[in-house]
């Protein structure tokens, strides 16, 4: 995903919401082929699930705007899943690859905050999610607990092992 150097313009922004949730999904799933251990795949996993929940709850407002024509789903992120991958590979501990990963999530809470403070307050739930979304990850970056990230999912995995 490209830096966000344009204000965002509701309800064209909801097509970023969804894009980030695309390239979300590609992430948990490169890092799930090549998790290290069962508790590190479990967090990938549950990174999977998040992603999906959210891209299926973003339906609601593309449907409501009918930006359905514009969204793909065959974003080359092979380059961006790549680093990632292999940034975990390189890592040490997955402590050590949630870090590398801060400055990266920071950007996008900080765009997800930009575009709920445009959001008509009729789509604040959904937009709101979006936001706790990206706060339940840098709470994960910061202290590996998938706490805030389990207590917005609908359907979490079993237990972790």
């Amino acid at each position: 995903m490209a830096a966000f150097d344009f204000p965002p313009v509701y309800p064209d922004c909801i097509n970023e919401f969804y894009s980030t949730e695309v390239a979300g999904e590609a992430w948990a799933l490169g890092l799930l082929k090549v998790a290290k251990n069962d508790i590190d795949r479990y967090h990938f996993g549950t990174f999977l699930q998040l992603e999906t929940e959210n891209k299926a709850h973003l339906g609601l407002l593309l449907y409501k705007y009918n930006l359905y024509a514009s969204l793909s789903e065959d974003e080359n992120l092979n380059e961006e899943v790549d680093k990632s991958v292999d940034q975990y590979q390189d890592s040490d501990s997955l402590r050590e690859f949630a870090s590398s990963q801060e400055e990266f999530i920071e950007k996008y809470l900080d765009r997800f905050q930009e575009i709920q403070k445009i959001t008509p307050e009729e789509d604040l739930e959904i937009v709101d999610r979006m936001v706790k979304h990206e706060e339940a990850i840098l709470y994960w970056v910061e202290t590996l607990s998938l706490e805030k990230i389990i207590d917005l999912l609908a359907n979490p995995l079993p237990e972790q092992p």
